[in-house]
């Protein structure tokens, strides 16, 4: 996925009710309400922003996208840009074990309470049901990790996937790590050990957990200029 427009630095100086990020050139919308753990507290090098210009209508001029910490470790902090990162290799065929599918839906019903963020349908197969989340969580032992909050919304789309499979479907929940410098994932059970409970219970029952690392391109001088699906990382349940 290219940025729409060249990404510019910036100093981090404070992140606001969750909604806004200080810095010292203006401030930015966060397109990140999550807890920000093992962001936000460790030393930031620089944000890197989205300008919409003088005369966009947006409220705000700057958008945040990337945080680059002073490790080196570059993390995505758009939580929006994670299902079209994920379409994007679902249609190029990165995440290997689902390029059997031709037919690909975004924003799927499941019922008149629940979408999916994909329905994925082929020749000779079930249909597929996939739920991707993004993980920005780094964890002391290096691990990445979701959720870097309490996640009720999370703990329901468990249970979903789980009805699927019941019903002779297939479903995926899919973790689409938006950072760098991470060695395998694994649940945060630290941070949400219901929802950890339930994806172990989930695997059980026949839902399939994949997870994939991203990889940046970046210019000349550093700024990033593309992030992409890269390979499957492994899994410690």
């Amino acid at each position: 996925m290219q940025y729409e427009s060249p990404l510019i630095p910036a100093t981090h100086v404070s992140r606001e009710k969750r909604f806004f990020i200080h810095t010292d050139i203006g401030t930015a919308h966060c397109p990140n309400t999550g807890s920000m753990k093992s962001i936000l507290d460790v030393p930031i090098a620089r944000v890197w922003l989205a300008d919409h210009g003088e005369d966009s209508t947006r409220k705000l001029r700057y958008g945040a996208e990337v945080m680059e910490l002073e490790s080196g470790e570059r993390v995505s902090i758009h939580t929006g840009r994670t299902n079209k990162l994920a379409e994007e290799a679902l249609l190029d065929g990165t995440i290997a074990e689902l390029a059997a599918y031709q037919d690909i839906r975004r924003e799927a019903r499941w019922d008149a309470a629940t979408r999916f963020d994909f329905q994925l349908n082929g020749d000779g197969l079930p249909p597929c049901w996939v739920e991707v989340k993004s993980v920005t969580l780094k964890t002391d032992d290096g691990a990445a990790a979701f959720p870097d909050a309490v996640s009720t919304r999370g703990q329901k789309h468990l249970q979903t996937l789980m009805e699927a499979v019941a019903q002779g479907q297939r479903a995926v929940q899919l973790y689409i790590v938006a950072r760098e410098g991470c060695s395998h994932f694994r649940p945060a059970d630290e941070i949400d050990p219901t929802y950890a409970a339930l994806l172990r219970e989930a695997k059980a029952a026949g839902v399939d957990v994949l997870c994939y690392g991203t990889s940046f391109t970046t210019d000349t001088n550093g700024a990033p200029t593309a992030i992409s699906v890269g390979k499957r990382m492994e899994i410690m349940l």
